[in-house]
Formats: structure tokens, sequence, C-alpha cells
């Protein structure tokens, strides 16, 4: 149960981030990933364990979030 709420607030995250086009490298990754072939849910997920990693980094090194390092993260994503 706590696993499934926690992938949804993840997911959330990600569609907020494409509305308000904030990062905008997530809505472009998005596109990208759909048009090389992802379903939009499979696309959101993927980018989710991106955001995911980003996150377990700051919170596991005391570090702040860096957008250049999530953006990184998308980007390795085909």
């Amino acid at each position: 149960m706590a696993n499934e709420t926690l992938r949804k607030m993840f997911l959330d995250l990600v569609e907020t981030q494409i509305e308000s086009n904030h990062p905008a490298v997530v809505r472009e990754t998005l596109e990208r990933l759909v048009q090389s072939g992802y379903t939009r849910d499979e696309s959101i997920r993927l980018i989710g364990a991106a955001l995911v990693d980003e996150l377990h980094t700051v919170l596991s090194t005391q570090q702040a979030y860096d957008e250049e390092r999530y953006a990184g993260a998308l980007a390795k994503i085909e």
C-alpha cells in the first residue's frame, strides 16, 4: 500500500512538471520518448524513475537538488 502511494505521488510530480513545463527538459523527454515508441504511461514511469533517483541522491548525500544532474539522467533514458 505504501509503495503504491509513493509510486502515485512520483507520477503525479512528473505530471505536474509536464503541465508547468518546469523543468522544460521533462516535457522534452516525454516527447522524445513517445516519438521513439514508448507509450505516454511508459514514458511517465521512466521519467518518474529518474526523479526518484535524483531525490534519493538529494536525501542520501544531503546535496541540493541539481537540475543539471536530473536533466542528465533524463537524457540517458533510451
